[in-house]
């Protein structure tokens, strides 16, 4: 990977933090609760992965940490339309 690469990896990554949420899947989740352990706002990030459900809680500092930590690579991020002028007729 060239140093450009891993500057736009970065900077995907970062955006998605910004403007995203996390999404489960829950047919890989075997309900450890290490997301949820991990979550320094104590959001129950497993009850979310157990519904199939998107973590909307507006205390979430989408950090990382349960995304990261999650040993099947059940969470990740979605970018959401929520910020998106095109996409939100509120900010157009």
């Amino acid at each position: 990977m060239s140093l450009r690469g891993a500057f736009q990896h970065e900077r995907k990554r970062r955006e998605a933090l910004v403007a995203g949420y996390v999404v489960p899947d829950n047919v890989r989740c075997v309900q450890c609760g290490i997301c949820s352990y991990n979550c320094p706002i104590g959001i129950d990030v497993r009850r979310h992965a157990w519904l199939g459900e998107p973590v909307h809680d507006s205390h979430c500092l989408t950090c990382g940490e349960c995304v990261a930590r999650c040993p099947r690579g059940v969470l990740r991020f979605e970018k959401t339309p929520l910020f998106d002028a095109e996409k939100n007729p509120l900010l157009g």
